[in-house]
């Protein structure tokens, strides 16, 4: 049986919505590569609030979702020039947080990690489980990698719902 030395872990946490939880992954820095699958849903609560109506819910299916890296006691993300990874077209930011953190050859964490969204498993999803995919990829882990990330999602104004009241 291998042995795998887990030294810390990543964190990721939400933006602006009603929390479910924290998801963590443990990281293994020994490794060369590792992908974490996680949901939205997962991280925020998709069955009440905004996000629960269906209106919203479509909206989220066609939004970018986005990760920041952030630092001890900020963990704030709100700026598009905070934001290091996210599904939709690059913006062209790379945040001092994400570029400080190297591994041993100097490259840096904005170039060592991605966010890729899945494709719904089911239309119909009950908005628990398998809704809203998204994959974490990290290469070469680092110590200095650890720590939170806060995951958001930006809905363009044209996929926002209009409802009149």
């Amino acid at each position: 049986m291998k042995k795998h030395i887990l030294s810390g872990c990543i964190t990721v946490l939400a933006l602006c919505l009603s929390v479910k939880g924290l998801t963590t992954f443990w990281v293994d820095t020994t490794s060369e590569f590792q992908t974490y699958s996680f949901d939205y849903c997962d991280v925020v609560d998709c069955r009440s609030g905004g996000i629960a109506t269906n209106y919203w819910f479509d909206a989220y299916v066609k939004g970018q979702f986005y990760l920041c890296v952030t630092r001890p006691g900020n963990e704030n993300c709100c700026y598009w020039s905070d934001v290091g990874w996210n599904t939709g077209k690059d913006r062209g930011y790379a945040p001092r947080k994400g570029r400080d953190r190297r591994d041993k050859q100097g490259r840096s964490l904005l170039s060592r990690l991605t966010l890729s969204a899945g494709q719904l498993k089911s239309p119909d999803c009950n908005r628990k489980a398998n809704c809203l995919p998204l994959y974490l990829n990290l290469e070469n882990p680092q110590v200095g990698d650890l720590g939170k990330y806060v995951l958001g999602c930006h809905i363009e104004p044209k996929n926002r719902p209009h409802i009149s009241t």
